[in-house]
C-alpha cells in the first residue's frame, strides 16, 4: 500500500461524474442489469449518508446558535455563560470532525506563524497579531503548486509564469477577544467562520481580522524620499530667504516678519498636504486591493460554511464507499483482495482515467463497507457481498432509521 507525501485523500470528482466513469468501465459493457444495480447502489448510499450527515449538521447548528453572528431568529431562552463555554468547546470539536471527514488538514501554530512572515507577489503584506483571537483554528485542503502570471521585473510590459505554493481551500474558525485593533462595534461574543479559495500560502495573513497593511519598501521609497528631499529643499529655501531679508525683518517688526514668512510657509504647507494626500491615496489603493482579493476569493461565511462542509464530507463518503465496493465486486472475485491491493488498484485506476493523483482513504472505505454489511473480511482479504444482498442491507438500514409502527 503506497504512502504519499504529495497527495491528499480528497477526490475532486462529483459523485455523479464518478458513477458515470464506473458505468463506462469495461466490466459493465453490455450489462444493463448491473448498470441499473450500481446506480441504485449509489443512490441509496447517498441517501443514507445524507441522512446521517443531516443529523450531524442539526447538532452543529444547535451548538452554533448562540455564536452565530448572522442569526435572525429570536432567542427565547438565553444560554447561560457556563453552558456557552461548554457549547463552544463542543462546537469546535464538532466542526473539526466534519472538516476531517471533508479531508481538510488543520495547520499547527508553527505552520501558521511561518505563513505570516511574508507576502506573495499577488498578496499584500500585513502586520497581524494572533492575540486578537480568544480561540482560532485554520484548516486547509489542496496543498499544491500552480503557475500564476506576473509582470516581469525589468520588461514590465510582459508577463512570466511563476510557480506559487497555495491552498485550494482555506477555512478560518475563530472567536475574537477585546483588542485595540478591533472596532468597538466588533462582536467578540460570536464565532466567525470563513472559507476562501486558491490562496497562496504566504497570503494567509490577509484573512486574519485586525491586520494592518504594510506598505512595500519600493512604495515607501516613492513616497518618503521625495517628501524628505522636497521638505529639506523648501526649508533651506525659507532659511536663505529669511537670512537675505534679515534687515527688513528688523526694521519692519513682527508684522514685517510674518509677511515675509507667509509665502514660504504656504509653499511648505502645500507640499506637506500634497505628500499627505499621496500617502492616503496609496494606502487606499492597497485597502482596495485587499477588499477585492477577499471578495473574489471568499466562498462562504459562518452558517453557510457548515452546509458547504456537510455537502463535501457527504460526497466524499459516497465516493469512498462506491469506489471500494465496485472494485471488490467487479475485480476482486470470490477470493477478495487485501487492503493494499484494493488501495493501489483504485489509485491507479483514478489516475489513468482522470489524471488525478489521489491517496485513496482505503481504511475509511473498508470500515464503512464492513459496517454496512456491503463486504466481509476473510483473513487479511475483503470480499464484496453480492450486489443484490448489498442493496438489501442498505435498504434495511434506511428503513430502520424511522421505526414507528403502532400495529
Amino acid at each position: 500500500m503506497a504512502v504519499y507525501d504529495d497527495r491528499e485523500h480528497y477526490i475532486p470528482l462529483r459523485s455523479s461524474d464518478m458513477l458515470q466513469l464506473l458505468l463506462n468501465d469495461s466490466t459493465m459493457s453490455g450489462k444493463s442489469e448491473d448498470r441499473a444495480l450500481l446506480e441504485r447502489f449509489q443512490k441509496l448510499t447517498g441517501a443514507i449518508f445524507h441522512f446521517e450527515y443531516f443529523e450531524h449538521l442539526e447538532k452543529l447548528k444547535e451548538l452554533y446558535g448562540p455564536f452565530d453572528p448572522d442569526r435572525e431568529t429570536v432567542v427565547l431562552n438565553p444560554t447561560p455563560a457556563d453552558r456557552r463555554a461548554v457549547m463552544m468547546v463542543e462546537f469546535f470539536e464538532g466542526i473539526g470532525h466534519l472538516l476531517g471527514k471533508a479531508n481538510y488538514t488543520r495547520l499547527d501554530e508553527e505552520a501558521v506563524k511561518k505563513a505570516l512572515e511574508g507576502a506573495s507577489d499577488w498578496g499584500i503584506n500585513m502586520d497581524v497579531d494572533l492575540e486578537i483571537f480568544e480561540r482560532y483554528e485554520i484548516w486547509v485542503r489542496g496543498d499544491l503548486v500552480e503557475k500564476k502570471a506576473k509582470r516581469h521585473w525589468l520588461f514590465f510590459w510582459t508577463t512570466v509564469d511563476t510557480p506559487v505554493d497555495l491552498y485550494k481551500r482555506f477555512i478560518l474558525v475563530c472567536k475574537l477577544r477585546k483588542h485595540p485593533r478591533l472596532s468597538r462595534y466588533a462582536d467578540t461574543e460570536k464565532v466567525y467562520i470563513k472559507v476562501v479559495k486558491d490562496i497562496p500560502k504566504l497570503d494567509l495573513e490577509m484573512m486574519i481580522p485586525g491586520g494592518r497593511i504594510l506598505m512595500p519598501t519600493f512604495q515607501k521609497i516613492l513616497l518618503f524620499v521625495p517628501m524628505i528631499l522636497g521638505g529639506a529643499y523648501i526649508l533651506f529655501s525659507v532659511a536663505m530667504a529669511l537670512l537675505s531679508q534679515v534687515d527688513k525683518i528688523s526694521s519692519g517688526g513682527l508684522v514685517g516678519a510674518l509677511t515675509l514668512l507667509l509665502g514660504p510657509l504656504a509653499v511648505l504647507a502645500g507640499f506637506a498636504l500634497k505628500q499627505y494626500t499621496a500617502f492616503n491615496t496609496t494606502k487606499q489603493k492597497y485597502t482596495l486591493m485587499l477588499s477585492e482579493h477577499q471578495y473574489f476569493q471568499t466562498l462562504d461565511n459562518n452558517l453557510g460554511v457548515l452546509t458547504r462542509l456537510l455537502d463535501e464530507a457527504e460526497e466524499q463518503e459516497v465516493r469512498e464507499v462506491v469506489l471500494g465496493y465496485f472494485f471488490l465486486w467487479k475485480y476482486a472475485g470470490p477470493e477478495g483482495w487485501t487492503e493494499k491491493v484494493l488501495d493501489d488498484t483504485i489509485e491507479k485506476y483514478v489516475e489513468e482515467k482522470t489524471k488525478l493523483k489521489v491517496d485513496f482513504e482505503i481504511g475509511d472505505s473498508l470500515e464503512k463497507l464492513v459496517k454496512y454489511n456491503l463486504a466481509r473480511k476473510v483473513g487479511d482479504r475483503y470480499v464484496a457481498e453480492p450486489i443484490e444482498k448489498a442493496l438489501e442491507s442498505l435498504d434495511s438500514r434506511w428503513d430502520n432509521y424511522f421505526q414507528y409502527n403502532q400495529s
